[in-house]
């Protein structure tokens, strides 16, 4: 897993990195006493083929150097990065060792994952220079394969900050992701609901967990069977992010066999990751996995003209497509872009979900707080409406109901109340029939009766209506009211 990307390393100087070329490669011979390269279990070999993983390995190699590097007058070191236990010779001096190799985990001392032994000067010489090396790695449970990444001489410095140098491009994903997680928390925390509003959160967790553990090869020289640990955690992460994403899409957009879907696109998420060779392509395959799936099921969704869908698609789709497109460079940079641009438009959406839920709370409870104060105001006692008629030097206040009917008569009308009593009401009948409410009738142009005084609706031959009140009174309904009048009553 070629993390290291140490062709990075020249870009900030003039003076080429030059690589070793392995020529022959020995296996299984004593780590103590240096071989002729002409045993039997001696082959020839190249850089790539060079794997101490449970084993160790002799190795020789060529270093041509210019004599421009060698004049610049710059320290140099040789540059070792990979999974080993090593010991170096150039040009048949002894030049440094990373860790103590060994026949076996108990007598090896691991190197660490990245280092640089520095060159004396007057050890190099211009063209061609050999470089021997024993190695083992007898610790880790992993097997890459290329465990040797870089064996280069160049100018001295410190791997591990180079490493950290690689990685500083990505330090803003790293905040956004890192402000995502906080942000998809608080959203989460502070609405309340079902389990499903904490994937968002976790997914953004995950990726951020996944940066610092990509990161920890810059920012610490650790023993190279941790490296086995930090890529099982970069790829944990990456299926804890991929399959949370997948959770929140399957949970937004499905309805039916939500847990079929979501079992059947973790499995296949998982499978994707495993079947992957190289541990980037696992990375990026638990991530690109789900962001296809997902496309695909905000796809049908939209198709279903389910709100905001289509943006889940074409986000998820865009997502998926730029992880493929740069697979090789995905876990230094463009991976925590991407994430971070995706969850970004992730967060507007769930900020977005939970404003329009708190509007219909809102509602909720603004129409549940009115009906349970017009409840309140129903079960108080209400005064009896009244319709205020004047006399000569008073006012009196009649009841409306305790109005049966209202009889006019020219400038006045007679109103005929429950009581037996007839009151005389100064104005027209037109001019009483807008003060009196709804529960009053006009059933003729001369009679305005009361709903809730009236016994029945009786309708003459023809045509016309009278209508009997409770106390036995009656009053005519006209033909030209006749069916509102009835309309009104069996209403």
């Amino acid at each position: 897993m070629f993390l290291f990307a140490f062709a990075h390393l020249g870009k900030a100087d003039d003076t080429r990195y030059i690589f070793a070329k392995v020529s022959v490669l020995c296996e299984g011979l004593p780590v103590e006493t240096m071989p002729a390269f002409n045993e039997a279990s001696c082959r020839n070999a190249t850089s790539y083929e060079v794997d101490p993983q449970g084993r160790t390995v002799w190795a020789k190699a060529t270093i041509t150097m210019p004599a421009k590097a060698l004049s610049a007058g710059k320290p140099l070191g040789l540059f070792i990065s990979g999974k080993a236990a090593s010991r170096f010779y150039l040009n048949g001096v002894f030049l440094g060792a990373n860790g103590t190799p060994g026949g076996s985990p108990e007598t090896e001392t691991p190197g660490v994952i990245d280092t640089v032994l520095p060159i004396p000067e007057g050890m190099l010489k211009a063209d061609q220079n050999e470089l021997v090396m024993v190695m083992s790695a007898h610790g880790g449970f992993l097997m890459l394969r290329h465990p040797i990444s870089v064996l280069a001489v160049g100018p001295f410095a410190n791997p591990t900050g180079i490493a950290l140098n690689n990685y500083l491009p990505s330090i803003p994903a790293f905040g956004i992701l890192l402000i995502g997680t906080f942000f998809f928390g608080l959203l989460a925390f502070r609405h309340a609901g079902t389990p499903h509003r904490w994937l968002l959160p976790l997914a953004a967790l995950f990726a951020t967990l996944q940066m610092a553990a990509e990161f920890s090869r810059g920012l610490i020289a650790y023993g190279y069977p941790f490296h086995d640990v930090r890529l099982i955690l970069i790829i944990l992460f990456a299926l804890g992010s991929g399959v949370c994403l997948l959770f929140h899409v399957v949970g937004r957009f499905t309805h039916s066999r939500r847990i079929d879907v979501m079992l059947g696109g973790m499995g296949l998420t998982i499978a994707m990751a495993v079947a992957a060779t190289g541990y980037d392509d696992k990375a990026a395959f638990a991530i690109m996995t789900p962001a296809a799936i997902g496309a695909l099921i905000s796809m049908v969704a939209a198709f279903r003209k389910q709100k905001h869908a289509m943006a889940y698609a074409a986000a998820l789709a865009a997502c998926a497509i730029g992880i493929y497109a740069t697979t090789s460079d995905f876990l230094d940079v463009y991976f925590y872009y991407l994430v971070a641009a995706l969850l970004a438009f992730l967060l507007a959406q769930q900020i977005a979900a939970f404003s329009a839920v708190r509007e219909k709370q809102q509602e909720g409870e603004a129409r549940t707080a009115a009906l349970e104060e017009a409840l309140q105001h129903a079960k108080k006692p209400q005064a009896p409406r009244t319709l205020l008629v004047r006399h000569a030097g008073r006012v009196e206040a009649i009841p409306l109901d305790q109005i049966i009917y209202c009889k006019g008569a020219r400038d006045y009308v007679e109103l005929h109340t429950t009581s037996g009593k007839t009151t005389l009401y100064s104005g027209s009948l037109a001019e009483l029939e807008g003060e009196l409410p709804e529960t009053f009738l006009k059933v003729h142009r001369s009679y305005i009766v009361n709903r809730a005084a009236i016994k029945e609706l009786t309708r003459e031959a023809s045509g016309t209506g009278v209508i009997t009140f409770r106390n036995g009174a009656t009053a005519p309904v006209s033909r030209r009211n006749m069916p509102s009048v009835r309309k009104a009553l069996t209403a």
